[in-house]
């Protein structure tokens, strides 16, 4: 059928009703349109999601980074941080002498005691405070038959009561201690109550990670302790001693038990090469202090601890000493248990 319709002689087009602008094809591409704009803005929500998410974290890292840093490594006092290393002497120059009464405020004395057949046996050693109820010793000072009492602000072992007394609330040996090597020798002790500080009581600094420290060879440090200053001598001196040696590179221990097993990253050689000056019996368990900046101030740090050598002081025989550095994580983790 044609669509025309003719009138007076002019041909019209009929336009059918159903013919009409092409209008699903605009309404898809609006739709297509408006899809599109739906996508854009939910991706663009996510973004934003994600950013501010990303903020979260980093605010929540800052708070807690500022925490951790103000946390106090050596505990508190009257609110305040514990400072570490605080000394009142005024003088470090020595080499195997009587200690000042104040020089080394945070070395202590351990006795341990124990009763058979009617007969009381004694021994010692050194340690050294590191907080108000933490003790570090070696671990071979640990006996299980002895009672240990720890004595702190101590100069004259024959005065027991001069010093604060304070019993053991528990023994810590390092899991990894080896009895035959040495290697690991290092033990924590848990005051039975907290201690109170003043110029004879401090507690040490300790190194601030488990990197190696000192990281240095060829420098001075300092010992301590009740020990025997003379191999093989009867007795041991009563006052508090202290003397100034040399960390040496490990080669300078090679003549040291030379069948004995050493880690490096976990033992210091030092000593006193040319003989005369080292730690002794009745020393175990005692400090090596290393001097070096803390906060801007010079302290001394907690670097070794008293572990053995070959007789005393002799000549090209260091001594061997725990390297504190290697246990920082188990020992602060010790130092948080309540």
């Amino acid at each position: 059928m044609s669509n025309l319709i003719e009138t007076n002689n002019t041909v019209y087009p009929v336009i059918p009703d159903t013919v009409n602008p092409p209008t699903e094809v605009y309404q898809s591409k609006n739709v297509a349109k408006k899809s599109s704009k739906k996508k854009k803005l939910a991706i663009g929500c996510l973004i934003a999601v994600v950013v501010i998410i990303i903020i979260i974290i980093i605010v929540v890292a800052v708070v807690l980074a500022v925490l951790l840093t103000k946390k106090c490594r050596y505990g508190e006092k009257d609110g305040k941080c514990i400072e570490c290393g605080v000394t009142f002497s005024s003088n470090k120059i020595v080499g195997g002498q009587n200690a000042g009464y104040k020089d080394w405020p945070s070395i202590v004395y351990l006795q341990s005691r124990y009763t058979q057949g009617g007969s009381i046996y004694t021994s010692f050693c050194g340690g050294t405070l590191v907080n108000l109820d933490t003790v570090i010793t070696a671990a071979h000072c640990y006996d299980s038959k002895y009672t240990v009492t720890v004595y702190l602000g101590l100069h004259d072992k024959s005065d027991l009561s001069s010093g604060v007394a304070r019993s053991v609330k528990s023994y810590t040996i390092h899991p990894n201690y080896d009895s035959t090597t040495e290697l690991n020798d290092i033990a924590i002790i848990k005051l039975s109550t907290k201690v109170d500080l003043n110029d004879r009581i401090q507690v040490s600094c300790l190194p601030e990670d488990e990197s190696i420290y000192p990281k240095n060879n060829d420098i001075s440090a300092y010992i301590a302790g009740w020990g025997r200053t003379i191999e093989g001598a009867a007795s041991s001196p009563n006052i508090l001693q202290e003397a100034l040696i040399t960390v040496y590179d490990s080669s300078k221990c090679s003549s040291v038990s030379p069948g004995t097993s050493k880690d490096w990253n976990k033992q210091i050689c030092a000593g006193k090469y040319s003989g005369g000056v080292d730690s002794c019996q009745g020393d175990s368990g005692g400090p090596l202090y290393v001097q070096d900046k803390v906060e801007d101030k010079n302290k001394f740090i907690l670097s070794g601890v008293t572990s053995y050598g070959v007789g005393c002081a002799r000549v090209g025989m260091p001594g061997i000493y725990t390297r504190v550095s290697a246990y920082i994580d188990w020992i602060e983790e010790k130092m948080n248990e309540k």
